[in-house]
């Protein structure tokens, strides 16, 4: 019997090559999501949800050596440390399309 793999969300699954469609993202995907933390050198964020058929997520990290640092003091290092992702994923065709920027 042949069978055919599909990507869901972040697992992957099979099924007999019987035409049968699995749904586009799974149940866990169906709301929004957001998680951060906050250490002594960064703080960071992370947001994910559906966006119509498919999905978003959005991270971004920034230093905060410049809150804890005390003004004027030059044996400090200065900040200027982050970063930022976004990705989209839309069902395109029979599988999916990942967009990351």
């Amino acid at each position: 019997m042949l069978r055919s793999s599909t990507d869901v969300g972040s697992c992957r699954r099979s099924t007999p090559s019987t035409g049968a469609k699995l749904p586009a993202r799974a149940e866990s995907h169906a709301t929004t999501r957001s998680q951060g933390s906050v250490s002594t050198t960064q703080a960071r964020i992370t947001v994910d949800g559906p966006l119509g058929a498919g999905g978003y997520e959005l991270s971004g990290r920034g230093g905060v050596h410049d809150l804890v640092a005390p003004s004027g003091e030059r044996s400090y290092l200065s900040g200027g440390v982050g970063d930022a992702l976004a990705k989209l994923e839309a069902p395109l065709f029979e599988g999916h399309a990942r967009a990351l920027f």
